[in-house]
């Protein structure tokens, strides 16, 4: 049997229609009262048979953070694929982004060894990578690592403390992979994670930035972390992406798809300081999360590139084009509205 938590996300639900498609029969965790619709909706996009396909998850509730209600979840797996992670880069939850993001991976792991699990796939994030914040081109491969804690956000340092107790696991016999992806573009909760570019674009986004990133289709993300688990390998972390490319051109990809005016207004740097300044204020008056933070704007105007030579390399695997994911998300995203 295999387990799945973060089941209820953008990747960890496509990583559940994965896994169904290809007739495995899967064990789901979730929080106590928390919504499966997007996995219903992800299942829709891609079969005519959705319902049925369904009936081949078995849903469990617990707390990832609470050990003691994970036990239940554990009984008969035999394979570990661990999705679940609060996705935020706001400065008020810095705390509550490390305890859960690091005790939810500690605890996984340490029921995997107690109850023989054979195989975990850890789903981590380009994030926990090292990243010289000085330069404003930097080429980032597997073996860098987060050294700058006190310049990354507490999402980074999260992620990157999560994966270290992943390795003290396979230290301990563990066999266990670690994925980190790009920027992932995919259909799902369109007002959450990376699924938001999409209604962001929709409802009028007028800026861009001159920065670069990597980006990845959510299919392919899931479908490299089974093709992973099917394989004898052990010990090793991946970038999982497609392409490396200028903001502007990704947003102008979206705009053109969705048939909205593309953003037309470079940002410099000093107006995004203002900007994620003001909107900090606003934070704490509103008591709402932050619209923009200070890493985004940092972000927005660096050159990160990041290499899939590893996992081409390891898997023979071929990404779609990020044109391809587009198309698809959009044409989706507009189905719906």
């Amino acid at each position: 049997m295999i387990l799945v938590t973060g089941g209820t996300g953008l990747i960890g639900a496509h990583l559940l229609y994965e896994l169904v498609s290809k007739g495995h029969r899967v064990t789901a965790l979730r929080r106590a009262g928390s919504s499966d619709h997007v996995v219903k909706k992800v299942f829709r996009y891609y079969s005519d048979d959705a319902e049925t396909l369904l009936k081949n998850i078995t849903w469990r509730e617990g707390n990832i953070t609470e050990k003691a209600s994970l036990h239940a979840a554990f009984e008969g797996i035999a394979t570990v694929y661990h999705c679940a992670a609060v996705v935020s880069f706001d400065p008020k939850e810095e705390n509550y982004i490390l305890e859960t993001n690091v005790q939810s991976t500690r605890n996984i792991v340490e029921l995997c060894l107690e109850n023989g699990v054979q195989r975990l796939c850890h789903l981590s994030s380009v994030a926990a990578l090292g990243r010289n914040h000085a330069d404003e081109r930097v080429h980032i491969t597997e073996a860098a690592a987060l050294e700058n804690f006190e310049q990354a956000s507490a999402y980074a340092r999260s992620k990157a403390l999560s994966e270290q107790e992943v390795w003290k696991g396979v230290d301990q016999g563990l066999n266990a992979v670690i994925v980190n992806p790009t920027i992932v573009i995919g259909p799902g909760d369109w007002n959450k994670s990376s699924a938001k570019l999409i209604s962001t674009v929709w409802k009028g986004l007028k800026f861009y930035t001159e920065g670069s990133n990597s980006f990845v289709d959510v299919r392919d993300v899931a479908a490299v972390m089974v093709q992973l688990m099917e394989r004898s390998i052990s010990g090793q972390r991946f970038i999982v992406t497609a392409e490396n490319l200028p903001f502007r051109q990704v947003f102008n990809l979206i705009a053109d798809e969705l048939g909205v005016a593309r953003p037309s207004i470079k940002t410099r740097p000093w107006m995004g300081e203002l900007a994620w300044r003001a909107n900090a204020l606003y934070s704490k008056i509103s008591g709402k999360p932050p619209v923009i933070t200070r890493d985004a704007v940092a972000a927005g105007h660096k050159h990160y590139s990041f290499s899939n030579e590893k996992i081409r390399k390891h898997l023979g695997f071929e990404f779609r084009p990020l044109q391809k994911s587009v198309e698809d998300t959009c044409r989706i995203f507009l189905q719906e509205r």
